[in-house]
């Protein structure tokens, strides 16, 4: 593991990442479906932006948990849900002994698997953020072993483990393409709720953002 890019060497080291060519997708991509441990359907484990912002449609779904990782706030968006001079946080699972992280395995729909792999791909490997990993997903009827995207601990935006106090303020105050920072927390919380699941660090995380949120608004005014 590299040395996350803290906050104090964030502008001074920022260099934007080329995003994979098209043959650098592909080859991820091929290399993984090479790695496919089981006969049958492909499925994928959705734990961030996926849930509530899926980019392929689905033959079947099932609530499942991932043991021994954990959804953490640890990769710096610059341009999504953030800018260069105020960087946001999104998501990436991260390796935690005790760890588990609630989600939904969907399965990729037959007819369109081709197209919505490469699909998927683009969007989620665009700049090499992700590792994309087999991991077995318990779900109430079996465990099925689904793509992971969990966090590139070697990638330059990698933020590390922060303390989250510190990230509650960072996300509070970020903006980028795709809107504020904050609505990324909030759709996804949003999202495990009407599917009956918890996260204990997005309970606790959540009310330090709306704490953050009105401190940046108190000083604007």
């Amino acid at each position: 593991m590299r040395n996350p890019l803290t906050e104090t060497s964030l502008f001074s080291n920022f260099i934007a990442p080329e995003p994979l060519c098209e043959n650098e997708l592909l080859q991820s991509l091929n290399t993984t479906l090479t790695k496919k441990p089981f006969e049958g359907g492909i499925w994928v484990f959705s734990y961030g932006a996926l849930l509530w912002n899926p980019c392929f449609e689905t033959s079947s779904w099932m609530v499942g948990k991932l043991k021994g990782w954990s959804r953490k706030a640890c990769l710096w968006s610059f341009k999504a849900r953030g800018s260069i001079d105020q960087p946001g946080l999104v998501f990436g699972l991260e390796k935690y002994p005790s760890g588990e992280c609630n989600g939904v395995i969907m399965e990729i729909s037959k007819s369109r698997l081709e197209s919505d792999l490469y699909k998927l791909w683009r969007r989620e490997m665009h700049i090499n953020l992700y590792v994309p990993k087999w991991l077995p997903i318990q779900t109430t009827q079996r465990k099925i072993m689904a793509i992971t995207f969990v966090a590139n601990t070697n990638h330059q935006f990698y933020a590390g483990r922060i303390p989250d106090n510190r990230a509650a303020q960072i996300i509070a105050g970020a903006e980028g393409d795709f809107g504020p920072c904050s609505d990324y927390y909030k759709k996804t919380v949003e999202a495990l709720f009407k599917l009956g699941l918890k996260d204990d660090y997005l309970d606790k995380l959540m009310p330090l953002i709306k704490e953050g949120a009105l401190d940046s608004n108190f000083q604007q005014s």
